[in-house]
């Protein structure tokens, strides 16, 4: 099953934000992540897809079908929610097999359903519990069945892992994408979290202000930005501004840096993108794009460390990453470097 937006705009009533000719693709199988900060039309997207919201305009089609006009509970859609919204009166396996019961499905079919649904999630021994004595992970769990149970033809994430301890959001990151995997459903997931959305997802789409910035594939995402403010959404990276001053240079005030200027031309306003892990540290004198200066501020990661490097004569730290710190120089091999429009 297919998901599509096209040119879809939708203003909150008595307000000025909302989403503006948004259009997305979700193909069969996928999983496609909105990743923005808050306010951004993130969970609009999701809810008028969902059917939660109406009065857009443009379209939204479902496996080639207009859903204009049709109500939730017919849109074959699967849903989990932030707060997960399990009954509290009802064991485990009822919760995952409500939805089974609303569709009219027998007891005995959609119990069989449901606990086949709690055995690929690992909960089969919880099954008989109420959902209030289940750990957080455990609930997502249970949401996530439910919303898997009558085989939806999307399922729709709202940033279903902010509710839980950092400590166990990397064990059911995987365990989401390995079920969305095995079920094959068409994924729209929402988040505010890049580590979410890269890990998680085929493509990512980055959204602010109600418009799509980009969207593509995590590793293009994070190594080509089509923009600066793409770029901070993204990843750490440190961002200088700069002047093209020929094909191949950029002067960014403290030095002159060689890059691929593509199709800027002199006297075009850049902004120079850098990652901090394509620092190097402590460079030979005849590297290209060495700088002189001096460290700053170390924060360690266990892995690696993360610091601040001050060249000499410029205002602004350069973010800088890895095992070995450099001393008194840098340098940032060209390829490494990301012209952008300022």
């Amino acid at each position: 099953m297919s998901l599509h937006l096209e040119n879809v705009s939708f203003t909150y009533p008595g307000a000025q934000h909302g989403i503006e000719a948004v259009t997305l693709a979700v193909e069969p199988g996928e999983l496609l992540a909105v990743m923005g900060r808050s306010g951004s039309g993130k969970s609009t997207i999701l809810r008028l897809t969902a059917g939660l919201l109406n009065g857009y305009e443009g379209r939204i089609s479902i496996n080639g079908k207009d859903v204009a006009g049709v109500p939730v509970w017919r849109r074959e859609v699967g849903m989990v929610f932030q707060q997960y919204a399990l009954f509290p009166h009802l064991s485990v396996v009822d919760n995952v097999a409500y939805g089974l019961r609303m569709r009219g499905m027998s007891a005995a079919k959609r119990r069989t359903r449901a606990l086949d649904m709690l055995e690929r999630v690992g909960l089969t021994e919880h099954a008989g519990r109420r959902t209030t004595l289940l750990s957080g992970g455990q609930q997502q769990r249970v949401a996530l069945a439910r919303a898997l149970a009558f085989e939806p033809k999307v399922l729709l994430l709202d940033e279903p892992l902010a509710a839980l301890d950092a400590g166990i959001r990397q064990q059911l990151r995987d365990e989401i994408r390995s079920l969305q995997r095995a079920c094959g459903a068409t994924t729209l997931l929402v988040t505010h979290d890049q580590d979410e959305a890269l890990s998680l997802a085929d493509r990512v789409a980055v959204v602010d202000g109600g418009r799509v910035l980009q969207v593509d594939t995590p590793e293009r995402l994070y190594t080509q930005p089509v923009s600066t403010q793409v770029a901070r959404f993204v990843g750490h990276s440190s961002v200088m501004p700069g002047r093209v001053v020929g094909t191949g240079a950029v002067d960014v005030s403290f030095a002159m840096l060689f890059a691929d200027t593509r199709a800027f031309r002199p006297g075009d306003k850049v902004d120079v993108l850098v990652r901090p892990e394509h620092v190097q540290p402590d460079p030979p004198e005849a590297a290209i794009n060495r700088l002189g200066g001096r460290r700053t501020e170390v924060r360690y990661f266990g892995a690696t460390c993360r610091y601040d490097f001050v060249p000499d004569s410029a205002q602004q730290p350069l973010l800088c990453e890895g095992r070995q710190l450099a001393e008194h120089a840098i340098a940032i091999a060209p390829e490494h470097l990301r012209v952008l429009a300022a």
